[in-house]
């Protein structure tokens, strides 16, 4: 909870049967975001790498595919 609700929240008659620890979420509204191309490469459920480029150009036929971009990987249905 924001520190500035803890006692809202302690006062709150769910909330205050819990364990509340106020946190600081300061610099929360400004994530740094890298705006480096990096290159995204694209697998099928086999392993067998069926696209790499920008994402946004792939033509896949609709699937499950597994996207690797960067240190990211996610998997995607098409």
């Amino acid at each position: 909870m924001p520190e500035d609700a803890a006692d809202a929240y302690s006062e709150a008659p769910v909330w205050r049967n819990f364990n509340q620890t106020p946190m600081d979420f300061s610099g929360i509204n400004d994530p740094s975001v890298s705006t480096t191309k990096q290159k995204t490469t694209v697998y099928n459920l086999k392993g067998i790498k069926v696209f790499e480029g920008d994402l946004e150009n792939a033509c896949l036929p609709k699937g499950t595919y597994i996207i690797v971009h960067g240190t990211t990987v996610t998997k995607r249905i098409f």
